[in-house]
């Protein structure tokens, strides 16, 4: 399975100069590392709070002034690192999908070798995807809950957000998915609903971790359950999507050329 995109060459940052105030005692030359790291940490630590505070109640349900108490920072600060909480809402989106980029699209990247021949090749690569997918899902559950939260409603931040990150992610999943249809070994079934049924598999079972507990009594982050789930997302969607015999179907068609 062939993979490349633009977006693999290194994650741009179109929110840079939104995302901090220009301040001289940001620059090195300005203060000593010690201080520069504090000023590191607490500007993380906004961020990963805002993150937790937007996956949980939506834009428009929390304020900066609670993201600071949270976070155990001063409403200044959080303005001093971030321009408006628009800003920040955006930082926090970067910071999702360089996740998704670092710990998901590139190392799925670097499995593929690109020489992929046979619909039993391809199938083994699809399934470590969807392995890897919900382990990423399970170490950010956050990921699924922000999407969800910022999907219900058509805003200029989803638009924002879909033009500049969800679209250019996509792009490396929608060429495996027509290949393999073109292939034969997956059912032409619009890749629309193909991954919106992989995604919601994958991304709710962790997403609703709290409700998972009390209705199952099970922690969907444990480990075991991470394992479970990925076995299950595996059978479920696998078993969904492939077109049988398929490795039968593509030799004969190499057999044509």
């Amino acid at each position: 399975m062939s993979i490349s995109n633009p977006i693999l060459a290194g994650v741009s940052s179109p929110v840079a100069d939104a995302m901090k105030s220009v301040h001289p005692i940001e620059s090195e030359v300005f203060q000593s590392k010690g201080v520069h790291r504090k000023k590191e940490d607490a500007r993380t630590r906004i961020l990963n709070t805002a993150l937790t505070e937007f996956a949980r109640r939506g834009y428009d349900g929390v304020s900066t002034t609670e993201i600071a108490k949270e976070a155990g920072v001063t409403q200044p600060l959080i303005h001093y690192h971030f321009k408006s909480k628009e800003a920040l809402w955006q930082a926090t989106v970067e910071q999702v999908f360089t996740w998704l980029k670092d710990e998901f699209i590139t190392p799925l990247t670097e499995m593929s070798t690109g020489s992929a021949s046979s619909a039993l090749d391809n199938k083994a690569a699809m399934t470590e995807a969807i392995r890897l997918y919900v382990e990423f899902s399970a170490a950010h559950p956050e990921f699924g809950q922000f999407i969800l939260r910022e999907g219900t409603q058509k805003t200029n931040r989803l638009e924002w957000m879909v033009d500049q990150w969800m679209r250019p992610s996509l792009g490396v999943f929608i060429e495996a998915h027509n290949k393999g249809v073109s292939q034969g070994w997956i059912k032409n079934i619009p890749f629309a609903q193909t991954v919106t049924i992989v995604t919601a598999s994958v991304c709710n079972f962790f997403a609703l971790a709290p409700m998972i507990e009390s209705l199952y009594g099970v922690n969907a982050l444990d480990a075991e359950q991470v394992k479970i789930q990925s076995e299950a997302v595996i059978e479920i969607i696998t078993n969904a999507i492939y077109v049988e015999k398929a490795e039968s179907i593509v030799r004969d068609e190499e057999e044509l050329v």
